[in-house]
C-alpha cells in the first residue's frame, strides 16, 4: 500500500463520508488538496469506511423529521434557553459596567493629578502681593474666625529699627516707633519725640543695642531704643527691602487691625521684616523672615 492510498484519520473519515453523503465529495477533495479519484482510492483504503458510512446515513435519515415532543417539554426546553440568554446578557452588561468604572477610575485618577499639577505650579509661582502703605488692604482674622481686609493708613518705613539680640526688646521698640491707630478722619497720629506712651518707656528701659566700633551703648535712654550700626550693616540689601515691602500676615495668623508700621531690622545677626497692627488700643507685632515666614508675634496694650 503506497502513501497515496494510505487510510484517512477518523475525523477526516467522518468529514468525507459526511461531504460524499451530501453530494459534495469533489468539493472536499479540493479542500484537502488531492483529486477524487485518489480521495475515493483512499476511503475504499481506510478500514471501516463501509460501516462508517452506513452509520451516518442512518443518523441522517433520523434527523431529517424533528422528534415530536409534548408541551411540557417544549415549554422546558424553552424556558431553559430563555434563562441562558438572560444569563449570558447580564454577564455581558456586568463586564461592560465594569470596564466603564476602570475606565472612570483611570480618567479620575489622571483628572485628579493634573489638578494637583497645576495647582503645585500655580503655589510656586505665587509670591505674596506687594502691599503698599496707603491703599493695600491687610487680610485678618477675627476672634469668630471670619477673615477680613482692612485699609492701611500708617505710612511704610523700610529703614532699620536698629540691631537687637533680644526679640521682646525688638517688639517693644517697634511699638515704640510705630503711630497710633489712625482717627476717624483717616490720619494716623504719630508720637512726638516730646511725649512718650508707657510702652514707648518700656522699650527704652528693656532696649539696648550692641556695642561696636562705631556707635556704643549710651546713658541716653532715647539712644538706647535704636542705636543703629555701621552703615553697611544698617542698610539691607535690595532683596531684603523688597521682603519689608512684600510680606503680610501668613495665612491662619489671627491678626487683625490696621497696619501701622512696616520697617526691617537686625535680629541676633540675622535680618527681619517687622510689621505693627493697631486695634482698639492694642498692637500686634509680627515679626518674620525674609521670605516672610513668621518667627514671633506679639502683643501689647
Amino acid at each position: 500500500m503506497t502513501n497515496e492510498h494510505a487510510p484517512f484519520e477518523p475525523d477526516e473519515l467522518d468529514e468525507l463520508l459526511s461531504a460524499e453523503l451530501d453530494g459534495e465529495l469533489e468539493a472536499a477533495a479540493r479542500d484537502f488538496g488531492m483529486s477524487l479519484e485518489d480521495v475515493t482510492a483512499r476511503l475504499r483504503a481506510t478500514p471501516g469506511g463501509d460501516e462508517r458510512r452506513a452509520a451516518l446515513a442512518a443518523a441522517r435519515d433520523q434527523l431529517a423529521h424533528a422528534p415530536e415532543l409534548d408541551e411540557l417539554v417544549e415549554a422546558r426546553v424553552r424556558a431553559k434557553a430563555i434563562r441562558a440568554a438572560d444569563d449570558e446578557a447580564a454577564a455581558r452588561a456586568s463586564d461592560r459596567r465594569e470596564r466603564r468604572r476602570h475606565v472612570l477610575q483611570a480618567v479620575s485618577g489622571i483628572a485628579a493629578a493634573a489638578v494637583l499639577v497645576v495647582g503645585v505650579g500655580a503655589a510656586l509661582r505665587h509670591e505674596p502681593s506687594s502691599s503698599k502703605a496707603t491703599s493695600a488692604p491687610v487680610r485678618g482674622i477675627e476672634s469668630g474666625g471670619s477673615a477680613r481686609a482692612t485699609g492701611t493708613h500708617a505710612a511704610t518705613n523700610n529703614g532699620s529699627l536698629g540691631n537687637f539680640s533680644d526679640v521682646r526688646a525688638l517688639g517693644l521698640a517697634a511699638v515704640a516707633k510705630s503711630p497710633v491707630e489712625p482717627t476717624a478722619n483717616g490720619a494716623a497720629i504719630v508720637r512726638g519725640s516730646s511725649t512718650k506712651s508707657s510702652t514707648q518707656n518700656n522699650a527704652t528701659a528693656s532696649t539696648t543695642a550692641h556695642p561696636n566700633s562705631s556707635g556704643a551703648t549710651t546713658d541716653n535712654p532715647s539712644d538706647r531704643i535704636a542705636t543703629p550700626p555701621p552703615a553697611p550693616r544698617d542698610s539691607f540689601s535690595l532683596a531684603q527691602r523688597d521682603a519689608v515691602a512684600k510680606c503680610g500676615v501668613p495665612r491662619n495668623v489671627p491678626v487683625s487691625g490696621t497696619l501701622v508700621l512696616r520697617a526691617a531690622a537686625v535680629l541676633s545677626g540675622r535680618p527681619v521684616v517687622v510689621l505693627v497692627f493697631a486695634r482698639n488700643g492694642r498692637k500686634t507685632v509680627l515679626i518674620e523672615a525674609p521670605n516672610c515666614t513668621l518667627k514671633n508675634l506679639q502683643q501689647f496694650g
